[in-house]
């Protein structure tokens, strides 16, 4: 009976360090693109992986144009890392080439736990019924707004404004203080409004609205805020690159100020590490005047997982690892945004900095509970109506076009566009 035990004991052993050793012989890739904090921070996070489990972990950064540039070039040479970093709207010519593993099946099998995912979180990921990515950090529409201000003039702040109680507040805080409103992100705001209507645009090739009055709401709010006088100046909008650049915190005043910036939740904590010391930031919502169809929980990246790979399983085990571990997100500390999963991102919240707790407060209290789900991603073409959006967002904002001949132009060159390109 000992001889038996120890030969079970001997081959566990035996077992166990060929496990090991497998694992030892396992290197994975992992590439994605942001600045230092987030190295630190995914670096970290993998370090303690591969403590965990033996497993070799290789990394690959860049900013994000050179990163979507590499990736392009490594699919096209069959040589993408096991696990990558994608945008939604770029995930197309990676789908249609094949290179994506679907993740349909790794749930299935249980390999891929997604128990505390939302379905509406998931959905980012989708494309054409299958699921190519998880979702590495949640973030919304946010107007981030600098609150010191609006609180010392009496001027208060909801959620789930319309466009016109919005309006009227932006003219009572030009006449209270002289600060203007300053209005980003126009391409995304078009959409967002254009959800509003019930449309979703660049889907199946298409503009996806069914005529210019679908896509009046934006051009109409900056035609407003132009005519009544609380739009701050185009000239500012330029010059407006970097962070510390932005009206809202690069300690400009009057008309050149900004008392709000059209972000999103995630960069509530940039802003608010640039703003001038005593400047508190909040956040609320876009408007809209159906403010449920128009936000949504947007990813603002997703891991995809490579079918080129010889270690799809093992590169699989660590895309669970990190989205359903606490440990890894105690080490990121939604620095790309809130953690896909709900109990992990509940779990570090008591440890995220006063910025970082607005956006996850945010997107659990505010944005969850009255949106819906994302668009899907972005039929080609829609890179080319952007450039059209961006000429004729400058036209209306500085009053040489109005906001209906801007709309009508863009529905009439829009389609045209992406008829053209699908």
């Amino acid at each position: 009976m000992k001889k038996l035990v120890s030969l079970f004991v001997a081959v566990a052993m035996m077992l166990c360090c060929v496990a090991v050793a497998s694992a030892e012989d396992v290197t994975l890739n992992v590439a994605w693109w942001g600045g230092q904090g987030r190295i630190d921070a995914f670096e970290s996070a993998l370090k303690l992986y591969k403590e965990q489990t033996g497993v070799n972990i290789e990394t690959q950064t860049n900013g994000f144009t050179d990163h979507v540039t590499s990736m392009s070039t490594a699919g096209a040479s069959g040589d993408l890392p096991e696990m990558f970093m994608l945008q939604a709207a770029y995930m197309g010519n990676f789908v249609e080439g094949e290179m994506l593993v679907d993740l349909y099946p790794y749930i299935e099998s249980g390999a891929l736990d997604v128990s505390n995912v939302s379905e509406n979180v998931l959905a980012t990921g989708v494309v054409d019924g299958k699921l190519y990515g998880i979702c590495a950090g949640i973030n919304a529409p946010a107007l981030i707004y600098n609150k010191t201000l609006l609180d010392s003039n009496g001027i208060e702040i909801k959620d789930n404004m319309t466009i016109d109680e919005f309006c009227v507040l932006c003219k009572e805080i030009y006449e209270k203080t002289g600060v203007k409103t300053f209005l980003s992100n126009w391409t995304t705001m078009i959409e967002f409004l254009a959800r509003g209507t019930g449309h979703h645009m660049y889907e199946n090739g298409q503009l996806g609205v069914d005529s210019a009055e679908d896509l009046l709401p934006y051009f109409a709010l900056i035609e407003r805020g132009y005519n009544e006088g609380w739009l701050i100046d185009y000239t500012v909008v330029a010059n407006a690159g970097s962070t510390e650049e932005q009206p809202l915190v690069n300690g400009a005043e009057g008309e050149y100020a900004s008392w709000c910036a059209t972000w999103y939740s995630n960069q509530i904590q940039a802003l608010q590490a640039a703003a001038p010391e005593g400047e508190e930031l909040g956040i609320t919502t876009w408007p809209s005047d159906n403010l449920k169809e128009s936000n949504y929980l947007r990813q603002a990246m997703c891991w995809c997982i490579s079918a080129q790979s010889e270690n799809i399983d093992e590169a699989v085990a660590l895309l669970n690892w990190w989205t359903n571990s606490v440990e890894a997100q105690t080490c990121v500390l939604g620095e790309p945004g809130v953690p896909a999963n709900t109990e992990v991102a509940t779990a570090i919240t008591p440890l995220l900095d006063a910025p970082v707790q607005k956006a996850f407060t945010y997107i659990t209290d505010v944005v969850t509970p009255n949106c819906s789900p994302a668009n899907a991603p972005s039929s080609n073409g829609f890179s080319e109506v952007d450039v059209l959006i961006s000429e004729l967002n400058e036209m209306v904002y500085s009053g040489l076009m109005s906001a209906q001949d801007a709309a009508q132009q863009l529905f009439d060159e829009g389609t045209a566009i992406m008829a053209a390109s699908n």
